[in-house]
Protein backbone atom coordinates (compact mmCIF):
# COMPACT_ATOMS: atom_id res chain seq x y z
CA UNK A 1 0.00 0.00 0.00
CA UNK A 2 2.85 2.39 0.84
CA UNK A 3 4.32 1.82 -2.65
CA UNK A 4 0.99 2.81 -4.22
CA UNK A 5 0.93 6.07 -2.26
CA UNK A 6 4.51 6.87 -3.25
CA UNK A 7 3.72 6.09 -6.89
CA UNK A 8 0.60 8.30 -6.74
CA UNK A 9 2.57 11.23 -5.26
CA UNK A 10 5.56 10.91 -7.60
CA UNK A 11 5.66 13.92 -9.95
CA UNK A 12 4.84 13.05 -13.58
CA UNK A 13 5.10 15.17 -16.69
CA UNK A 14 1.75 15.49 -18.47
CA UNK A 15 1.24 16.48 -22.08
CA UNK A 16 -2.06 16.26 -23.93
CA UNK A 17 -3.92 17.81 -26.83
CA UNK A 18 -7.38 19.07 -25.97
CA UNK A 19 -10.14 18.96 -28.59
CA UNK A 20 -13.68 20.23 -28.14
CA UNK A 21 -17.04 20.21 -29.90
CA UNK A 22 -20.23 22.17 -29.30
CA UNK A 23 -22.87 19.53 -28.71
CA UNK A 24 -25.73 21.75 -29.90
CA UNK A 25 -24.18 22.18 -33.35
CA UNK A 26 -23.27 18.52 -33.87
CA UNK A 27 -24.77 16.92 -36.99
CA UNK A 28 -25.22 13.17 -37.21
CA UNK A 29 -22.68 11.39 -39.42
CA UNK A 30 -22.82 7.72 -40.40
CA UNK A 31 -19.14 6.88 -40.18
CA UNK A 32 -18.70 3.22 -39.26
CA UNK A 33 -18.02 0.66 -42.00
CA UNK A 34 -19.76 -2.10 -40.01
CA UNK A 35 -23.08 -2.40 -38.18
CA UNK A 36 -22.74 -1.74 -34.47
CA UNK A 37 -24.88 -2.04 -31.39
CA UNK A 38 -24.03 0.57 -28.73
CA UNK A 39 -24.58 -0.23 -25.08
CA UNK A 40 -24.40 2.39 -22.35
CA UNK A 41 -23.57 1.82 -18.67
CA UNK A 42 -23.97 4.74 -16.27
CA UNK A 43 -21.90 5.05 -13.13
CA UNK A 44 -21.52 7.77 -10.51
CA UNK A 45 -19.18 10.16 -12.39
CA UNK A 46 -18.92 8.53 -15.78
CA UNK A 47 -20.79 6.77 -18.55
CA UNK A 48 -19.18 3.89 -20.46
CA UNK A 49 -20.19 3.29 -24.09
CA UNK A 50 -19.39 -0.06 -25.69
CA UNK A 51 -19.71 -0.82 -29.39
CA UNK A 52 -20.57 -4.43 -30.16
CA UNK A 53 -20.73 -6.43 -33.33
CA UNK A 54 -21.95 -10.04 -33.18
CA UNK A 55 -22.15 -9.67 -29.36
CA UNK A 56 -18.41 -8.91 -29.18
CA UNK A 57 -17.12 -5.64 -27.70
CA UNK A 58 -15.01 -3.97 -30.39
CA UNK A 59 -14.68 -0.47 -28.89
CA UNK A 60 -15.07 1.27 -25.53
CA UNK A 61 -15.21 5.01 -24.73
CA UNK A 62 -15.91 6.74 -21.43
CA UNK A 63 -17.62 10.09 -20.84
CA UNK A 64 -16.40 11.57 -17.54
CA UNK A 65 -18.68 14.23 -16.08
CA UNK A 66 -16.12 16.02 -13.92
CA UNK A 67 -12.41 16.20 -14.78
CA UNK A 68 -10.35 18.09 -12.15
CA UNK A 69 -7.33 18.00 -14.48
CA UNK A 70 -9.22 20.17 -17.03
CA UNK A 71 -10.21 22.70 -14.37
CA UNK A 72 -6.65 22.89 -13.07
CA UNK A 73 -5.28 23.27 -16.61
CA UNK A 74 -7.48 26.30 -17.32
CA UNK A 75 -10.01 24.65 -19.66
CA UNK A 76 -12.87 24.71 -17.16
CA UNK A 77 -15.51 22.30 -15.87
CA UNK A 78 -16.10 20.58 -19.20
CA UNK A 79 -17.07 16.89 -19.39
CA UNK A 80 -14.53 14.89 -21.37
CA UNK A 81 -14.36 11.67 -23.32
CA UNK A 82 -11.42 9.44 -22.58
CA UNK A 83 -10.12 5.91 -22.07
CA UNK A 84 -11.06 5.05 -25.65
CA UNK A 85 -9.88 1.79 -27.15
CA UNK A 86 -10.72 -0.18 -30.27
CA UNK A 87 -9.78 -3.83 -30.52
CA UNK A 88 -6.81 -4.18 -32.93
CA UNK A 89 -8.64 -6.30 -35.52
CA UNK A 90 -11.41 -3.65 -35.74
CA UNK A 91 -9.25 -0.58 -36.31
CA UNK A 92 -9.48 1.40 -39.55
CA UNK A 93 -13.23 0.73 -39.74
CA UNK A 94 -14.21 4.20 -38.44
CA UNK A 95 -15.71 2.75 -35.28
CA UNK A 96 -14.03 5.38 -33.06
CA UNK A 97 -15.58 8.45 -34.74
CA UNK A 98 -18.91 6.62 -34.96
CA UNK A 99 -18.95 5.99 -31.19
CA UNK A 100 -17.89 9.58 -30.51
CA UNK A 101 -20.81 10.73 -32.66
CA UNK A 102 -23.16 8.41 -30.79
CA UNK A 103 -22.02 9.90 -27.48
CA UNK A 104 -22.64 13.43 -28.79
CA UNK A 105 -26.13 12.44 -29.99
CA UNK A 106 -26.86 10.91 -26.60
CA UNK A 107 -25.79 14.14 -24.90
CA UNK A 108 -28.04 16.14 -27.29
CA UNK A 109 -31.03 13.99 -26.32
CA UNK A 110 -30.33 14.59 -22.62
CA UNK A 111 -29.88 18.31 -23.42
CA UNK A 112 -27.68 18.70 -20.38
CA UNK A 113 -24.27 19.68 -21.77
CA UNK A 114 -23.40 22.38 -24.30
CA UNK A 115 -19.85 21.25 -25.10
CA UNK A 116 -17.65 18.25 -24.50
CA UNK A 117 -13.90 17.78 -24.73
CA UNK A 118 -11.52 14.98 -25.47
CA UNK A 119 -7.89 14.57 -24.43
CA UNK A 120 -5.38 12.73 -26.57
CA UNK A 121 -1.65 12.24 -26.30
CA UNK A 122 0.32 14.36 -28.79
CA UNK A 123 1.98 11.22 -30.18
CA UNK A 124 -1.27 9.31 -30.65
CA UNK A 125 -1.42 9.87 -34.40
CA UNK A 126 -3.86 6.98 -34.87
CA UNK A 127 -6.62 8.57 -32.76
CA UNK A 128 -6.40 12.20 -33.90
CA UNK A 129 -8.00 11.65 -37.36
CA UNK A 130 -10.94 9.80 -35.75
CA UNK A 131 -11.45 12.64 -33.28
CA UNK A 132 -11.43 15.19 -36.10
CA UNK A 133 -13.77 13.05 -38.28
CA UNK A 134 -16.28 13.10 -35.42
CA UNK A 135 -16.30 16.93 -35.53
CA UNK A 136 -13.97 17.80 -32.67
CA UNK A 137 -11.73 20.85 -33.17
CA UNK A 138 -8.26 21.31 -31.72
CA UNK A 139 -8.22 23.89 -28.91
CA UNK A 140 -4.86 23.73 -27.14
CA UNK A 141 -1.92 21.71 -25.88
CA UNK A 142 -1.89 21.13 -22.12
CA UNK A 143 1.50 20.65 -20.48
CA UNK A 144 2.57 20.50 -16.88
CA UNK A 145 3.38 18.29 -13.92
CA UNK A 146 0.99 16.15 -11.93
CA UNK A 147 1.69 15.41 -8.27
CA UNK A 148 -1.07 13.21 -6.86
CA UNK A 149 -4.39 14.93 -7.55
CA UNK A 150 -2.76 18.33 -8.22
CA UNK A 151 -1.85 19.52 -11.72
CA UNK A 152 0.66 22.37 -12.08
CA UNK A 153 0.29 23.87 -15.53
CA UNK A 154 3.33 24.97 -17.48
CA UNK A 155 2.99 28.58 -18.53
CA UNK A 156 1.76 28.62 -22.12
CA UNK A 157 3.28 30.50 -24.98
CA UNK A 158 2.27 30.63 -28.66
CA UNK A 159 4.24 27.47 -29.47
CA UNK A 160 2.44 25.46 -26.80
CA UNK A 161 -0.94 26.13 -28.42
CA UNK A 162 0.17 24.64 -31.75
CA UNK A 163 -0.35 20.93 -32.00
CA UNK A 164 2.08 18.64 -33.79
CA UNK A 165 3.03 20.74 -36.81
CA UNK A 166 4.04 17.63 -38.73
CA UNK A 167 0.29 17.01 -39.22
CA UNK A 168 -0.47 20.49 -40.61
Amino acid sequence: MFQNIVKFLTPRKIGALYYEVKVTSYKTKKLSKINLDIQKQEYWRKTVYEALTNNKVVHRSTLVNFVPFLIQSGVGATPAIGDCVSMPEYRQLRIYPYVLGYILEDIQIQNSISKVGILVGPNNQASIPGIEQAGFKYVLRIQGTRIGPVFIRKERNAEDDKHDVSRD
